[in-house]
């Protein structure tokens, strides 16, 4: 597995693809940028940093680096996760005659606004040139949900949506005596993930503020990375002035093994994004599956997808995203009426138990290399 833009350790690259191929019996490497150049060996598989190159005039650089190692490894399937990766895949599938897999975790058309001129031109040459006219010859193309899949059979029959769905035994483990001690007074609402305006971050900000006099007992956490710095000070401001530092706390970046910890201490867990184009055609959020895997409730956007599997599981509340009376009256409701709250959170984790786990999605994992390696 190579990737010239996430971590070797990345939760979809790592934890789930490498992990499953490994227990399936295959000898799995993972590349990928880190802060500097590693050659490691995590749970039995081989893992190779490359040091991350942020100044995009360096991009020839890395991937030069990246191909340097995967050739070295001389693998019988190269399976990469972004377009960037696109030169180095079509170099081994054409002059090393290898088999390739090409992994799509987002449908990055949609981001092209959000992107600088120059990440702009790049990524417009590879999504509108490069992609079209190789995706044809990969061996197979896997994307992280059936919206992003639309796309790509357009210029290839053997495409898989593998949706991003946990693993059950992460779930399985005991809390944590310390995390449980720490907010054992406090109910505990949380937000796992990408931290941005467009995610709805601002918006439960605001909602805990104005249940926080009702409910002194109140606590937000946010797990994760602000997107940006503007956004960041934005909440921070809004904080302070508000005086919510008792009531929203900021835990950054956490391991994924950490998440399930805090996850079973809470009481409500939220996934509000926006209805932009990009969500609405591809919300199959991770975060959403990993509270129904704890077993709760969910405060989740009314969009297509996402609405859909809370519907069908009757696992939570479906909310306007941009509307804070509306989360905050949600949030309220499901405080005020455990049993309910309760009958949800059980619901999500019967449909996880049953459906959304990513035992399932190993299996159409393994078959995709079965297959390919059968040829």
């Amino acid at each position: 597995m190579m990737s010239t833009n996430h971590n070797p350790l990345d939760t979809r690259i790592f934890y789930k693809e490498a992990k499953s191929l490994k227990k399936a019996g295959y000898d799995v490497s993972v590349l990928g940028h880190t802060s500097e150049k590693t050659i490691d060996e995590v749970d039995g598989i081989k893992i190779i940093g490359i040091d991350k190159k942020v100044d995009p005039g360096q991009y020839l650089q890395l991937l030069n680096e990246l191909l340097k190692n995967a050739t070295d490894i001389n693998a019988d399937v190269y399976h990469f996760h972004e377009p960037e990766s696109l030169p180095a895949a079509i170099y081994l599938k054409f002059l090393k005659e290898k088999e390739v897999i090409y992994d799509v975790h987002e449908y990055y058309v949609d981001k092209l606004p959000d992107m600088s001129l120059q990440r702009k031109l790049f990524f417009t040459f590879l999504l509108d040139f490069i992609e079209p006219l190789f995706c044809r010859s990969f061996n197979a193309i896997i994307t992280a949900d059936e919206g992003i899949a639309k796309r790509y059979k357009k210029f290839n029959e053997n495409v898989h949506p593998i949706i991003n769905l946990p693993p059950l035994q992460v779930f399985e483990g005991d809390n944590d005596p310390f995390i449980e001690e720490k907010y054992k007074d406090e109910d505990v609402i949380i937000y796992i993930g990408g931290l941005a305006e467009e995610r709805g971050i601002f918006n439960l900000i605001e909602a805990t503020n104005k249940i926080s006099n009702k409910y002194t007992s109140i606590k937000l956490l946010l797990l994760g990375n602000f997107e940006t710095n503007q956004f960041k000070n934005k909440c921070f401001e809004y904080i302070k002035k508000n005086k919510l530092e008792k009531n929203i706390e900021y835990l950054g970046f956490l391991p994924h093994t950490e998440i399930p910890k805090y996850i079973r201490i809470s009481k409500i867990g939220t996934v509000l994004l926006y209805p932009t184009e990009r969500f609405k055609k591809t919300a199959y959020p991770l975060k959403l599956f990993e509270y129904m895997a704890c077993g709760k409730p969910v405060l989740a956007s009314d969009l297509p997808a996402m609405g859909k599997i809370v519907e069908e599981a009757k696992c939570g509340l479906l909310t306007d995203p941009k509307d804070t009376e509306k989360i905050s009256d949600s949030i309220v409701y499901l405080l005020e009426s455990p049993q309910k709250a309760e009958e949800m959170g059980m619901n999500g984790k019967k449909a996880v138990e049953t459906k959304y786990n990513w035992g399932n999605m190993e299996k159409q994992l393994n078959e995709i290399y079965e297959n390919l390696l059968r040829t």
